[in-house]
């Protein structure tokens, strides 16, 4: 059983740490469609891949949920994404992403790797 939960948690982890590569990669080549492509279809690749070991009736209620998400990202894309605000949300996702990429990157280091201190 403890196997099974390290790959839950190695799994978890792993998707956490591509979403940010990939979002990251977007941002960095934001005039770039070719870049915007590559990461589409890495990430539409995944999901063919985790939808294929679902059975119907889960994979039914993925397909729902993904359409209810996109639906919000469009309908929020279409209400909040006017011409200028595209630079200052760019600048905005820009920093968060380098800051949780940093703040992951330092995740395994020895410095974190420390006992943790009693507050008091």
């Amino acid at each position: 059983m403890r196997e099974v939960v390290n790959s839950f948690v190695r799994l978890s982890t792993t998707m956490t740490v591509f979403g940010i590569q990939q979002v990251q990669s977007v941002i960095d080549s934001m005039d770039s469609g070719l870049a915007m492509d590559r990461a589409r279809n890495a990430l539409d690749g995944m999901t063919h891949s985790l939808r294929s070991q679902m059975d119907e009736k889960k994979r039914s209620t993925a397909d729902s949920m993904a359409r209810a998400g996109e639906e919000m990202v469009d309908r929020t894309w279409n209400a909040v994404v006017p011409s200028g605000v595209m630079d200052t949300t760019t600048e905005f996702v820009r920093r968060t992403s380098d800051a949780v990429s940093k703040a992951v990157s330092g995740f395994g280091s020895k410095e974190s790797a420390s006992e943790p201190v009693m507050a008091g």
